[in-house]
């Protein structure tokens, strides 16, 4: 696949309780390729869905050497739970950890999530919000409790700044074809299949030289390109005329 675009991989929902099968699989297959993908790891996790398999007492051990090896750990959120239905600057899911609430109250959550990754001698720049849901609070409540600068989210075809952070783009949920671009491929391995893992693993043989690491594909204080405005434009215009024809096959329907 003869890739021009470059990618970034990305692993959520890191816990004690993940499932190890495809986490020790991919953990694996990276190392083989040599890909430093961004973790997310939930500080606390109190998702009841999060919990595959029995609780991994060196779990924070085996952080800290994916650390070591310079993979990106992120923090993601701090109990992972949902306790709003809002979706923040971004409309891809109703459902949020810290959309809705105040700031004051966002605050107390990246205060005990940072002191908890402190505690475990992580060192993370990055931030990765349950369901791609955040608002200016968030953004507000990370620069006052955490030392946190990037934030692994939103549709564009580069790395940019904006609201005071540099952010990475996370647009994929599996490897696709582009012609240029920078793509943040989201990864679920809690919920990975093994044809969805072969399927992964035949795409890395062939993109392996176009995969790269945090470090390389930030632009740091660089605004958001025209190009990249225009294609987020087009993107949320057709996700809500998605979301809409959706609406309305559910309403016909019933």
């Amino acid at each position: 696949i003869g890739m021009t675009a470059r990618y970034i991989m990305r692993l959520d929902d890191a816990c004690p309780t993940m499932n190890r099968k495809y986490w020790d699989k991919l953990e694996q297959l990276f190392l083989d390729y040599d890909i430093k993908p961004i973790v997310a790891v939930i500080p606390d996790n109190q998702d009841q869905s999060m919990r595959c398999s029995v609780e991994d007492t060196a779990f924070w051990d085996k952080v800290r050497s994916w650390q070591d090896k310079g993979w990106e750990i992120a923090l993601h959120g701090h109990t992972h739970e949902y306790t709003t239905q809002d979706s923040g600057i971004f409309n891809y899911n109703q459902q949020s950890e810290f959309v809705g609430l105040s700031l004051s109250e966002q605050r107390v959550k990246l205060q005990k999530a940072w002191a908890i990754f402190q505690e475990q001698s992580l060192k993370s720049r990055l931030f990765v919000a349950p369901s791609h849901s955040l608002d200016l609070n968030t953004l507000e409540a990370l620069r006052l409790e955490t030392s946190i600068s990037v934030i692994s989210d939103g549709i564009a075809l580069s790395s940019y700044h904006e609201y005071g952070f540099d952010w990475i783009p996370c647009q994929l949920w599996r490897f696709r074809y582009f012609p240029f671009g920078l793509f943040t491929i989201c990864l679920h391995p809690n919920t990975m299949t093994e044809k969805e893992f072969n399927v992964l693993e035949s795409a890395i043989k062939s993109a392996r030289y176009s995969i790269v690491s945090v470090e390389d594909s930030l632009v740091r204080n660089s605004p958001k390109s025209l190009l990249s405005q225009f294609v987020a434009f087009l993107y949320w215009r057709c996700f809500s005329l998605k979301k809409f024809v959706s609406l309305l096959k559910k309403s016909v329907m019933s």
